[in-house]
């Protein structure tokens, strides 16, 4: 959420650096006086402006990069809990076969005593 707080801030910073750079471009006035004032000025703030959007700029690559990274981290832990679901299912299908094999063993031993205890019975019958 921060990023997301940041990019705002840098996109608003850019808009106005942009603004300012117009604000300064449409301020100019042409007397001969103030001319080679204006442009040592102008020079000087698009200076500034020029820095502040190198800096600007290399905040927003370094966000990208960073959201790269969150976003690869978000996916491979997507990854991660849908293997865990997986492997819990097929463990608890496995336990489920292994306790049903186990009920029908131990049902295969008392019907194998009571067909002997049947034939017993008709032996003495």
């Amino acid at each position: 959420m921060s990023a997301l707080v940041k990019s705002s801030q840098i996109i608003s910073c850019i808009s106005s650096i942009s603004r300012r750079s117009l604000a300064l471009a449409s301020s100019r006035t042409f007397s001969s006086e103030t001319a080679e004032n204006k442009e040592q000025e102008l020079t000087e703030n698009e200076k500034k402006l020029t820095k502040d959007l190198e800096v600007a700029a290399k905040e927003v690559e370094e966000l990208k990069t960073k959201n790269s990274e969150l976003l690869d981290k978000y996916k491979r832990s997507l990854a991660d809990s849908e293997n865990l679901r997986t492997r819990l299912t097929k463990q608890i299908d496995d336990a489920k076969i292994f306790g049903i094999q186990s009920f029908c063993k131990d049902l295969l031993e008392v019907a194998d005593i009571l067909v002997m205890l049947l034939m017993l019975f008709l032996r003495i019958n």
